[in-house]
Formats: C-alpha cells, structure tokens, sequence
C-alpha cells in the first residue's frame, strides 16, 4: 500500500461509515488503527492531532513518563486539559511575561516547535515501546484542517512515517485531492482515489 492514501468523497456519516471499514481492511491483525477528525470548525487549530495525542497520552504516561516531562510544554497546548495536572519545565522569559510585554511572541515559529516537538515524542516513545507495531491514521476532513494539521501530517510522514510504520489515510471533498497531496508534499509517495457514496444528510445537534 502507499504510505499515504486520499480519498476523495462527499462529506457525510456515509464518508466516516466507510472510512472506518476502509481502515478495517486494510489493516493487519497487529496493526493499530486510529480514527480521527481534522475539521477546525469542529475540533480548533489541533483538531485530529489531540485527539491521537489523547488516545496513547494513558500508555506514554505508563511506560515512558519522562516524555510527559520533556514534551510538557507541547502537550498543554494540544491538550489544554493537561494544564491541570502538568507543569511546563523551564519556561522562557517570554511565557512569564504579562500580556501586555510579551514583545518577542513568535507565535508562528512557537508553533511549528510544537510540531516537531511532538513527533519527537511519538518517535521516543513508540521506538521503544512498539516499534514493530504498524498503525494506519484515518483522517477525517483533512481538508478542512487548519495549517498546524496539514504541517504536522506532512513532516510526521516525512520524518517518521516509514521508520515508525505508519501509514494516513486522509479523506478529501471531491476534486479535493490534488490540493491534498500538494499539501503533504512529495517527500512520501501519496495516492488519491475517488469514491462514489450515497448522500446522507448530517445529522445537526439540538442547540441544547
């Protein structure tokens, strides 16, 4: 299989449905399949990558709990809930400093150092934890990730994908998918496959 597959279809619970078998089949007994969404307007500028964070957060913790340590300053802002619990080691003059005379905020280049800081904890950990256990991310909406999303898929695959045996599956709206493997870049073989799926309207939450 190509490490990256993107499949173009109409966006709906039919997409997820199949998304989900899609994954089924495709993996073998051993692989671990994960899930997830990158729609912003659902999920915010970390959308997907929280919730794969979330998913292993109980096993680092576990089996490699200096990570938590060492990535603690990532980790609180894919997952603000470990704010509560987790204390970001040496913090610079700028994350002390008031609002108001935070005058070196490089909000972008932070950013991307979250990134690549996160990566570096899978690779940690899943190097000495599960390295021979493939797994296969399904990615729901990538088009409607933000930046953060697009940029972390991209260099994960390409820093890491074939060395950590992980494969993404990313689902795209119709004509969508050149854009998307233009996104992933082309460090990593992409392909796009188009899908025909029934329509079904999305189902809308009572307010309440």
């Amino acid at each position: 299989m190509t490490p990256i597959q993107i499949i173009e279809a109409k966006a709906g619970p039919a997409r997820r449905l199949w998304l989900n078998e899609h994954l089924r089949n495709l993996a073998e007994p051993s692989t671990r399949i994960f899930a997830i969404s990158s729609d912003f307007d659902l999920g915010g500028p970390w959308a997907g990558i929280n919730t794969l964070v979330s998913e292993v957060l109980p096993e680092i913790e576990m089996q490699r709990p200096d990570l938590l340590a060492k990535h603690s300053f990532e980790l609180v802002h894919v997952v603000p809930r470990l704010r509560r619990t987790l204390t970001v080691g040496n913090p610079t003059l700028t994350d002390l400093a008031a609002d108001d005379e935070k005058v070196r905020n490089y909000a972008a280049d932070r950013a991307f150092r979250i990134v690549h800081g996160l990566i570096d904890m899978f690779d940690s950990w899943k190097k000495s934890s599960c390295p021979d256990v493939s797994w296969i991310i399904g990615c729901d909406a990538y088009d409607l990730g933000g930046p953060l999303v697009k940029y972390f898929f991209k260099e994960l695959m390409r820093r890491r994908g074939n060395q950590l045996h992980i494969r993404l599956v990313a689902t795209v709206a119709p004509d969508g998918g050149s854009e998307a493997r233009a996104a992933l870049g082309g460090a990593v073989p992409a392909a796009v496959i188009a899908v025909e799926l029934s329509d079904e309207p999305e189902r809308t939450m009572d307010p309440a």
